[in-house]
């Protein structure tokens, strides 16, 4: 998964754990190796939460 919209430099979680974090342009990446095993759930950055 990656975004580009992410508050800068905001830890990036996936069901409340931490998976990546934003760099200073708020881009993001991680895969489904740094996934919590259900793979279904909400990924947020501090200031916004979406569904995934």
């Amino acid at each position: 998964m990656k975004g580009s919209k992410a508050t800068p430099l905001a830890l990036i979680t996936w069901e409340g754990q931490t998976v990546a974090q934003a760099n200073s342009r708020g881009a993001f990446r991680f895969t489904s190796t740094t996934l919590p095993p259900s793979c279904v759930g909400d990924v947020g950055d501090g200031s916004e939460t979406v569904q995934g």
